[in-house]
């Protein structure tokens, strides 16, 4: 399974967003992956799972 997401800063929303991919076998391993790729301050905006 592969997910794939965009984060951008939290304090500046006009920052264009940061791609972001994982790919494992379950679920929470590949959102466990996601999280740590975003840095801290940063937020999640959108996440797909294909």
């Amino acid at each position: 399974m592969i997910l794939r997401a965009t984060a951008r800063p939290h304090a500046d929303t006009s920052a264009p967003p940061q791609r972001l991919e994982a790919e494992h076998d379950d679920y929470d391993e590949a959102m466990a992956s996601l999280r740590r790729q975003v840095p801290d301050g940063w937020d999640l905006l959108h996440i797909t799972r294909d």
